[in-house]
């Protein structure tokens, strides 16, 4: 098409001794992605062997240019997702919160070295620990069943169970979501403290009872 040059184009067409310009449009999937600009010496549109020639032009620009967009989008997807596991990564181990990813198979494969402190191991000792080994036995039914029974992005509350590693027993409370992977993200509080405060004042009650 051809229309105003502008400024600029009437300086550029004056300085190469051009007539006119021709834009041909630049397209891929239907949307123009640029556009081929043609400073001419006639006053008159392309001849039909010149346009079939432009557009073969146009046609390899295209896909050329559509590659460089997509590779760039590819490239800022790729810097935000690094972003965002870089705080995911810092958020995780520097959280004060018992932190920890059970995979599909109900296998730990994350834990933040809180948790792991927690227990009086490290990190490392907890991965591929079935989470059914840590629950105590009397809480393993009654917890099992909560988690299992997760849908995906479904969550329990406060769901309170014995978890024991190390030597060591807690008493947590977990919050506990099942992820789209199905995978499910762990996030507990020890409770111990309340918990066996709160049993050995009703037992102190019940005794004055």
């Amino acid at each position: 098409m051809r229309g105003d040059p502008g400024a600029l184009g009437r300086e550029v067409l004056q300085t190469l001794g051009r007539k006119s310009v021709i834009a041909l449009p630049i397209r891929h999937d239907g949307a123009t992605i640029g556009a081929l600009s043609l400073a001419i010496r006639r006053p008159r549109e392309l001849l039909p062997e010149e346009e079939a020639f432009c557009q073969t032009i146009c046609g390899y620009l295209s896909n050329q240019l559509n590659s460089t967009l997509q590779y760039q989008q590819m490239k800022e997807r790729l810097e935000r997702q690094n972003h965002l596991q870089a705080d995911y990564e810092a958020v995780f181990s520097e959280s004060v919160d018992d932190i920890a990813i059970i995979d599909a198979e109900g296998r730990i494969c994350q834990i933040n070295t809180a948790f792991a402190e927690s227990l009086g191991v490290t990190p490392q000792t907890l991965v591929g620990t079935a989470l059914a080994d840590l629950i105590h036995p009397d809480d393993r039914v009654y917890a099992l069943c909560a988690v299992r029974g997760l849908a995906p992005g479904a969550a329990v509350r406060d769901l309170y169970c014995r978890v024991a590693s190390g030597g060591r027993t807690l008493q947590l409370a977990c919050n506990l979501k099942r992820m789209q992977n199905r995978g499910i993200l762990m996030i507990a509080r020890d409770v111990t403290r309340q918990r066996d405060s709160a049993a050995a004042e009703h037992e102190e009650k019940t005794e004055q009872i």
